[in-house]
């Protein structure tokens, strides 16, 4: 028979055993659980204009030309008070 000791020493190293395991399988798995791996095939190029969301005015869409040709579509997020309200300390983008 086993004394009470030994039942909560086992009962600890079961515990102790059971969470490492569990933080390891998080450790090993965690880009399967950050990045859904379930996603549309189309998911990353898909893009909804701001308009369907109603932000028609608070941004302003711009196509940049890198050196090597490359064209990237930025969205300009203009500041509400910006839109309605211009004055000189608030006309600056932020990307």
């Amino acid at each position: 028979m086993l004394s009470a000791g030994e039942i909560i020493q086992t009962a600890l190293w079961i515990f102790a055993i059971g969470t490492g395991s569990l933080l390891l399988a998080i450790y090993l798995l965690q880009d399967k659980l950050l990045y859904f791996p379930g996603m549309p095939p189309d998911a990353k190029t898909v893009f909804i204009p701001a308009s369907q969301f109603g932000l028609r005015h608070a941004l302003q869409e711009v196509f940049l030309t890198t050196p090597d040709n490359v064209k990237l579509q930025v969205n300009i997020l203009l500041l509400y008070f910006c839109v309605f309200k211009p004055s000189i300390f608030c006309c600056r983008p932020t990307l």
